[in-house]
């Protein structure tokens, strides 16, 4: 604590480097934090609109000759078809599955697998 002491009532301008320094890490942590929950933001959003997307294409699918009888089967191919296309008009993702806002890209989507079973439809 003495250290710091003289250090405020020294007289060479080592407090102004000093509050110079505080103020920089300061900000830098700041934008770190306002960074991180813009991503958790968009990871959120992205997240919800995707499983919008597979519950719509899930349904879209789903096959009514087969419910009357009371069992569920969905055309796996068309679901698989109908998620690219909610991709395509809902996301305004492009064929690469890239978005942007204006000209500026702001994600890019990747999609490992797409695992659908007729029956039961999953």
């Amino acid at each position: 604590m003495g250290h710091f002491n003289r250090m405020m009532n020294n007289r060479k301008g080592d407090v102004f480097l000093f509050i110079l320094i505080l103020v920089f890490f300061i900000l830098t942590l700041s934008v770190m934090l306002i960074e991180y929950f813009r991503m958790e933001s968009l990871y959120q959003q992205v997240e919800y609109v995707l499983q919008r997307g597979v519950n719509s294409s899930v349904e879209y699918a789903m096959r009514d000759d087969y419910r009357r009888d009371g069992y569920s089967r969905m055309d796996s191919a068309l679901a698989q078809e109908m998620l690219y296309a909610y991709f395509y008009e809902n996301m305004e993702l492009d064929s690469g599955l890239n978005k942007y806002a204006g000209n500026q890209w702001v994600y890019q989507l990747e999609v490992e697998r797409i695992d659908a079973t007729d029956s039961p439809p999953a």
